[in-house]
Formats: structure tokens, C-alpha cells, sequence
């Protein structure tokens, strides 16, 4: 027989975060949710907030070639014109080389998601933070991360 390992077991084995304590952060909501992920960034580490529209252009000395993207979206379920449904997911994409070709891309290594009531919304991204921070913690980095923040 074959042995199967549990897919945590295999991310706990190797943990995306080890290495990373510099994050360009993007986050897609409404201005009250931006504000809860980013007070909840700051529980994890230093939070850097750059603004998207800016008069000079956008400083982009927080791109660090890891991307953390924050999204509250609802869900559609298929028959149903409404429902009280959203998911608030992390993902985390970096970039790879290709060896064979030299190739740069930019690649999703790690995703999180909850979903929840829409009246859930504050508690919907403390917990998926609460997970993103494990995570962090886990990979044992001897500093606390910066989060270049881009809203």
C-alpha cells in the first residue's frame, strides 16, 4: 500500500514563509476593511504604508518581489441572485526562475481562505491573519517582517 501524507503535513514540511521577512502588500476591499488588515499586520510585524494615487507617482521602493494580496469578495452561488456569503483570502506569490529557460514569473506558493457571514467581516480577517501569522511565526524568522502596504 501506498503511503499518503496529509497535504498539512507537507506544507508544515516545507513553510513558504522561511527566508521572507519583506512583503509587498496589496489589499482589494472597502477602506474599513484595508484598515482592519492593516491593524492586524501590525500585531505581526512593521507595517509601511505607501499610497496607490499619488500626485509625484507611486513610490515603489516597497516592491520586494513578494506579494501578499488580501481580498473580501463576495460569493456567487450558482441559482442564487443573493446571499450573505464572502470569503476573505491571503495569498502569496513570489518570484521563481525557470532554470531551463532563465524565465522570471511571478508564482502563488501559498493561499489561505475563510469564509464567512457578511456580518462576520472583522472576524472573517482576524482569523485568516491569525493563520497567516502562524505561519510566520513558524518559519522562525529572527526579525519581524515588514509589510510595504499599498493602499
Amino acid at each position: 500500500s501506498a503511503n499518503l501524507i496529509d497535504k498539512e503535513e507537507v506544507i508544515l514540511l516545507d513553510n513558504p514563509f522561511k527566508g521572507l521577512n519583506a512583503f509587498t502588500v496589496f489589499v482589494a476591499s472597502t477602506l474599513e476593511q484595508e484598515e482592519d488588515v492593516v491593524k492586524e499586520l501590525q500585531k505581526i510585524g512593521t507595517v509601511k504604508r505607501f499610497p496607490l494615487s499619488n500626485q509625484k507617482g507611486i513610490d515603489c521602493s516597497g516592491f520586494t518581489g513578494t506579494v501578499l494580496s488580501f481580498n473580501i469578495t463576495p460569493i456567487q452561488i450558482l441559482g442564487e441572485e443573493k446571499n450573505n456569503l464572502i470569503k476573505v483570502s491571503i495569498l502569496l506569490r513570489t518570484t521563481i526562475e525557470i532554470v531551463k529557460t532563465k524565465n522570471n514569473l511571478m508564482a502563488p506558493i501559498w493561499l489561505e481562505e475563510t469564509v464567512s457571514l457578511k456580518e462576520n467581516i472583522p472576524q472573517a480577517i482576524c482569523e485568516t491573519m491569525e493563520k497567516l501569522s502562524k505561519r510566520i511565526k513558524d518559519a522562525n524568522l529572527q526579525e519581524k517582517p515588514i509589510f510595504y502596504t499599498y493602499l
